[in-house]
């Protein structure tokens, strides 16, 4: 039986933080970060060594944002305020700002952020009015506060992103999870269906032979009429369980493994043929079909053929009856099905062994129903109904 693979998404493995990435943002920050200190022409103080220094420290904690982003984030703060407090001119170290806010949003911690954010605004406000008087609404106080503000976003759509990428995963692996656990059950459910299908081959044909088998011996000397009809029954069912039990077992058969030709699954029209073997010595089994006979659904004729081979099972092996009756009813929905004898009833396992349990459970799995037990009259009587409706 072959097997089919969904197709796979390919999504980010989570592992080990990307370090070089984190490292090319830190080099990258850095630079800015010096180019910012370098280019400034308006300045209270002219850059020097420390200046250039706080900068570069500011970057370089970058390489942390992911394992340790508030750590980050304090200690770019606190070299920006150092910064700003010495009078070094313009943005300085701003770039790793805007960067540490952007790992705390992406981190998941998105009030922190803002409350970072809306810190860094406030103190470019007061930094530039107070110290500057320079108007509110001048670039130099709007610039950092949408800056730092597009980072607190940016990092928060990238904590997005990251959580529908950890759904997408999870949804992916319930899927396979869930795709193993019905390939499981199918697959447990078809060693049952052939577990059965063997059972109910093996034991009908073996009943068959031994009974015969038994005729033939006991008119050997007496009979060789009898006795040449009792080894053509051997020889017949033997020929009818071999074909079986190939075209059962070749479901098992590799897709590309040549074999024979499979025989199609028995059914309603091979019901004479096994009444017929159930003839014999002490048995007389008829069988006698009523309304308008059709063919039914793949399933039901399977179960249908199972159920009356293995009630002639147990009336051949338990019963010691002399008489034995297949009515089967066509109906217009339904098809029922009655195997009753006039042996002893419950004899041995017939009743309540696992071939009437085995019975049932077939003809529930097709949305049917099957009773069975002793008659009023005497003997033993087996009764089901079908489904009988082909699936459009």
């Amino acid at each position: 039986m072959g097997s089919t693979t969904a197709p796979e998404l390919a999504l980010p493995v989570r592992g080990q933080p990307p370090r070089a990435a984190d490292f090319l943002v830190a080099i990258l920050a850095g630079i800015a970060s010096t180019l910012l200190i370098h280019l400034d022409p308006e300045s209270a103080r002219s850059p020097d060594v420390f200046a250039y220094g706080l900068g570069v420290t500011a970057a370089g904690t970058l390489v942390f944002r992911r394992s340790r982003p508030v750590a980050t984030l304090i200690v770019v703060l606190a070299a920006h305020l150092l910064y700003h407090s010495a009078g070094y001119p313009g943005a300085g170290p701003f770039p790793s700002l805007m960067v540490a806010l952007f790992g705390l949003a992406a981190a998941g911690m998105r009030w922190a952020a803002i409350t970072a954010a809306i810190g860094v605004a406030a103190a470019a406000l007061l930094m530039q009015v107070i110290g500057e008087d320079t108007p509110v609404l001048s670039p130099t106080i709007i610039m950092p506060a949408v800056l730092a503000a597009a980072s607190v976003f940016a990092g928060e759509a990238a904590h997005n992103r990251s959580r529908y990428l950890a759904e997408v995963r999870e949804r992916l692996n319930r899927v396979e999870q869930d795709r193993e656990i019905e390939t499981e059950r199918r697959l447990t459910e078809e060693r049952l269906r052939i577990a059965r299908e063997l059972h109910d081959i093996m034991a009908h044909t073996i009943t068959v032979i031994t009974v015969q088998a038994g005729e033939a011996q006991d008119a050997l000397d007496t009979s060789p009429d009898q006795t040449r009809e009792a080894l053509k029954n051997i020889r017949n069912a033997s020929r009818e369980a071999m074909a079986e039990l190939r075209a059962t077992v070749g479901v098992l058969r590799d897709p590309g493994e040549p074999g024979e030709p499979r025989k199609p699954a028995p059914g309603m029209r091979d019901l004479a043929d096994l009444v017929a073997t159930a003839n014999g010595g002490s048995l007389d089994a008829i069988l006698d079909i009523r309304g308008n006979a059709r063919p039914l659904p793949a399933a039901s004729e399977l179960t249908a053929y199972r159920i009356v081979q293995e009630s002639l099972t147990n009336v051949i092996r338990h019963a010691r009856a002399s008489k034995a009756s297949v009515l089967v009813s066509y109906e217009p929905s339904v098809v029922t099905i009655e195997v009753g004898d006039n042996g002893i009833a419950g004899a041995g396992s017939a009743a309540d062994g696992h071939g009437i349990r085995g019975m049932r459970e077939r003809a529930e799995a097709v949305g049917g129903r099957l009773e069975a037990g002793p008659q009023a009259g005497g003997g033993f009587r087996v009764w089901a109904v079908l489904p009988a409706d082909l699936q459009p």
